[in-house]
């Protein structure tokens, strides 16, 4: 598709086709030149969805962003250290939506993982030879002042806009992994959404530069598998960057074992980075794991969930309640990564959910009044109760009280839960 205004219209949701019209007038205004950079522009171009709405202008971010804030009743967050602002709103139907700002600017890099150093009102043309992909290097002007003296639409100088058809992926500059190792995971995610080959400098590249991930924190490291995880195509991103030994450099037991490799073939679409992780993770051993987690700073909700995963492929694949327990509980996303990883435990699984969504018919107060006392024997009567429900053995409140008061009258018995 051949990049314009218009097109750029249509192809966008009505949330962010409203936040761009008024961004165009008030920027038309102002006598700003505003273009649409990067990822809208080269998405279009492939005829993908556009996912996101990314802005920038030759001036000052708070202007433009107080006036749209105030006209989309939306919220505004800038960074004037980088001379970035994001607004956030919401439709009147309450679909959320985020609009992504930044001045015109270039950056240098002091040492390799480094933050840049920002130097702010630069050209459109000096603006984009910072950035890390030809794909991704291009612009549409968008406003008046941004189109002006220019014949044709569109900022393109590297022939970043040809590169989907060729199915090309090229880095604009050969320090460009070194400056920022993290663009080593998003050559991964453009080249599987756009199904794209590296070059032989970016793949020449790629294999040398590597080591550099040790220069990136483990926060920003988790951002990049998030976002892997949200693409599309996202089990064969991860192809890639085991194939192309991120994965390996990042972190070694996060490398593809045949186990995960299957794994991700039965994956389809988008998931969460905590079910990814648990297929990545789940089938290591336990300091591997832990190393791993480290290295990638993974909030609690993910190492739950690999260590959920890894708990119930250690178990039998039986579905009878002894072991239920032994693995009870778990998070959805661990059961997910071990249904995707050991598909013969798909009956274990529905047990195992039934079982976890199975309770004593009768609380703990209720048995206190027919006389269980607090402590060991409430917690083996609870237990003894749920499992009997469990089994089918046990039908309703009425039928519990029954068997509750046969073991208070015969506390003597050989097996009080029989």
């Amino acid at each position: 598709m051949r990049p314009s205004v218009t097109a750029l219209r249509r192809a966008l949701p009505p949330a962010l086709r409203t936040s761009l019209d008024h961004a165009i007038a008030v920027a038309d205004e102002l006598g700003l030149g505003l273009w649409a950079v990067g990822g809208p522009v080269r998405d279009l171009v492939a005829g993908l969805p556009l996912r996101d709405l990314d802005l920038a202008i030759n001036g000052p971010t708070s202007r433009l962003v107080a006036r749209l804030a105030a006209d989309l009743d939306a919220q505004a967050h800038e960074e004037p250290r980088f001379g970035t602002a994001s607004l956030t709103g919401t439709t009147a139907t309450g679909d959320p939506w985020v609009l992504d700002l930044a001045r015109l600017r270039t950056e240098r890099y002091v040492r390799p993982g480094a933050l840049p150093t920002v130097s702010l009102d630069a050209t459109i043309e000096a603006d984009l030879a910072r950035r890390d992909f030809s794909v991704n290097a291009v612009a549409l002007p968008l406003s008046r002042a941004a189109a002006s003296g220019r014949k044709s639409g569109l900022v393109d100088p590297y022939g970043g806009l040809e590169d989907p058809a060729a199915r090309r992926l090229r880095i604009l500059h050969p320090a460009s992994f070194r400056d920022d190792a993290t663009r080593l995971w998003r050559a991964a995610r453009f080249a599987a959404r756009l199904r794209l080959r590296p070059d032989r400098a970016t793949a020449r590249a790629i294999a040398e530069d590597v080591h550099y991930l040790e220069t990136i924190s483990p926060r920003r490291l988790w951002r990049e598998l998030a976002l892997v995880a949200a693409e599309p195509r996202a089990a064969a991103a991860v192809s890639l960057l085991d194939r192309w030994g991120i994965l390996a450099a990042t972190h070694p037991a996060l490398t593809l074992t045949e186990q995960s490799r299957a794994a991700l073939r039965r994956l389809r679409g988008a998931t969460t980075p905590e079910l990814l992780l648990a297929v990545l993770l789940a089938t290591r051993e336990p300091q591997e794991r832990s190393a791993a987690l480290a290295r990638l700073g993974a909030p609690r909700t993910a190492t739950r969930s690999v260590e959920d995963a890894a708990k119930l492929l250690a178990l039998s694949a039986s579905s009878d309640p002894d072991t239920l327990q032994q693995a009870s509980p778990t998070v959805p996303a661990a059961r997910d990564a071990v249904r995707l990883l050991d598909p013969s435990r798909r009956i274990q699984l529905a047990a195992l959910r039934r079982w976890e969504l199975t309770k004593s018919p009768l609380s703990a107060h209720e048995l206190r009044t027919l006389g269980i006392e607090a402590g060991t024997a409430m917690g083996e009567a609870l237990a003894e109760l749920r499992r009997a429900r469990y089994l089918g053995t046990l039908n309703g409140a009425p039928a519990a009280r029954r068997l509750v008061r046969t073991w208070v009258a015969n506390p003597a018995r050989e097996d009080p839960h029989t």
